[in-house]
């Protein structure tokens, strides 16, 4: 056990809010981001991949008129944090690409598994955000 460390070991404080009812305090956890730190410990997934805590942008990098707004709807139905929905500086992607902070691939590759489409690629991301979906043309959104 010596050659254990703390960063060998995934941990996190379980979300939750004081509350207080007839003059006693009770720990309640806060939902839904409780339930998905114990579901990330009972299946064994990372912690850093529940999704409440990957901030999301999304931009339309060629897609219909709206698509960003549409997959941020989706991601945010999924349980990620949408920063914002707003149209690519280009809209000439065949392709959806999901940019992610090298920290961050777990995430964006469950973010691909959420869409069912979409490549994951290494990359900058803007400081309010942990991975950027840039949505192209060959995005289903039906």
């Amino acid at each position: 056990m010596r050659s254990i460390s703390a960063e060998d070991f995934d941990s996190r404080t379980l979300p939750s809010r004081i509350s207080n009812e007839g003059g006693v305090s009770y720990v309640v956890p806060t939902q839904p981001e409780a339930d998905q730190v114990l579901a990330a410990f009972r299946t064994g997934a990372p912690l850093d991949e529940i999704p409440s805590e990957v901030r999301v942008e999304v931009q339309n990098g060629g897609a219909a008129a709206g698509a960003a707004a549409a997959v941020g709807t989706v991601l945010g139905d999924a349980g990620y944090d949408i920063v914002r929905a707003i149209n690519s500086d280009r809209g000439d992607y065949l392709t959806t690409l999901v940019v992610a902070r090298p920290s961050r691939l777990p995430a964006a590759e469950r973010i691909v598994e959420t869409l069912g489409y979409g490549t994951v690629v290494v990359g900058q991301t803007p400081e309010d955000a942990d991975v950027v979906v840039i949505v192209g043309s060959d995005a289903r959104l039906d």
